[in-house]
């Protein structure tokens, strides 16, 4: 079970009132409306794997703002999937969000819009999809509208998009990623790239050593469950599916 960030630990964070306006075509309109060209720019430069951490940690601002609103625990287990994903897609079940028309408040149509990202950022994720970073600045932008303080969640932004480029940046043009695969696949394998911890996006002490990152993923799968979140596989399900080592632990492998 995930547990609330430092940066987020704060009664001025979670307990704020929520005085952001909200009404039932927001939740339809925020994708093709909400849009922040600068934003959509920098994140076309991370790779595969900072593009679905930058998706979680985006997540949890929404989540840990709402969390003591409302039960809205669902959201925590797909943000799960999408830190698990980046270790290895096979934790993960290609999962389809069902929404309740009858959720739509100011918690629930919150919700309802941040879960259906994650669904489309995971989908691309699985199936290797070039555009992988479509939906961030959408998500980026309901985390901020929704956020007590505009500068904390700017600062921390701008600190997460500023580490993530230079370490993790994406392989191939963009415009052009044909040029990229010369066979014109339109998958990419990302099984290459490095995993992140959730520690790098919300740690600012943490070093991306070798030792840190083992730890880090490695402590993270042993406290998964896969009986309390059904949007994960079994391991018997994944060593199907042609896992090497032992499932829900790290090695650095």
């Amino acid at each position: 079970m995930l547990k609330i960030p430092d940066i987020l630990n704060n009664p001025s964070f979670y307990d704020a009132e929520l005085d952001y306006k909200w009404n039932s075509d927001m939740r339809y309109e925020w994708d093709e409306k909400v849009s922040n060209s600068k934003l959509f720019n920098l994140f076309l430069k991370l790779n595969h794997k900072a593009s679905i951490g930058m998706a979680a940690a985006l997540a949890e601002w929404i989540y840990w703002r709402l969390h003591k609103k409302d039960d809205i625990y669902i959201l925590s287990k797909y943000i799960e999937t999408l830190w698990a994903d980046i270790i290895d897609k096979r934790y993960v079940k290609k999962w389809e969000f069902e929404f309740n028309p009858d959720e739509d408040d100011i918690i629930h149509g919150v919700k309802t819009v941040a879960i259906e990202s994650l669904e489309r950022s995971n989908r691309n994720y699985l199936n290797g999809r070039y555009n992988i970073s479509a939906e961030l600045d959408g998500q980026a932008m309901l985390a901020r509208y929704i956020c007590p303080d505009k500068n904390l969640f700017d600062t921390w932004l701008e600190d997460c998009i500023r580490k993530l480029i230079p370490l993790f940046p994406v392989k191939y043009d963009r415009d052009n990623p044909s040029e990229y695969n010369k066979d014109d696949d339109p998958y990419y394998d990302s099984s290459h790239e490095q995993p992140i911890p959730r520690e790098f996006f919300f740690s600012p002490d943490f070093e991306l050593t070798s030792k840190n990152t083992q730890e880090a993923l490695d402590n993270f799968l042993i406290n998964l469950s896969y009986k309390d979140n059904d949007l994960l596989n079994t391991p018997e399900t994944m060593l199907a599916e042609g896992f090497k080592g032992t499932p829900y632990r790290y090695t650095g492998e």
